[in-house]
């Protein structure tokens, strides 16, 4: 549990998750299947670490994310995050009245729906392909592992 009221919505994510899903198929691209988990953590009372560590068909990723520096003006949340392969990217997360979260930046975005009694999550990924429209790109479920709180 976290004590910081700005950080209270981002709750419900904290726990550890087993993944899966798959990438959409496209004209080039066959998809791919989606394992692994997710584990979000707080770190002290200042932001929710996520870890994600999945195989995107053979190929393993890895992720460190940072979520917090609530901005009030608008809700939002930033969100830093770090790949195994030095990537990085810088995304804001907000959450509505039904408890939807949306991460995007100007390339990617992420509806996440955490479902009634908050053993599942569902995630659907969009992004831009040609600088101009949004394709759907993966869908992922998660699902709480018993050890998750």
């Amino acid at each position: 549990m976290v004590d910081n009221p700005e950080l209270k919505p981002l709750e419900p994510l904290v726990g550890r998750w087993q993944t899966s899903g798959r990438t959409i198929p496209g004209p080039s691209d066959p998809g791919v299947t989606i394992s692994g988990t997710d584990v979000y953590e707080w770190l002290g009372g200042g932001f929710l670490v996520h870890h994600a560590d999945v195989l995107l068909g053979e190929s393993r990723v890895r992720v460190i994310e940072l979520i917090g520096d609530h901005d009030p003006a608008d809700g939002t949340y930033a969100m830093r995050s770090f790949d195994a392969d030095g990537a990085f990217t810088t995304m804001r997360a907000k959450v509505d009245e039904d408890g939807v979260w949306t991460f995007a930046n100007e390339s990617i975005r992420t509806t996440l729906t955490i479902g009634e009694g908050g053993e599942r999550m569902a995630a659907r990924w969009e992004r831009l392909d040609d600088g101009s429209d949004w394709c759907h790109w993966m869908d992922l479920s998660f699902t709480r592992l018993p050890d998750g709180r």
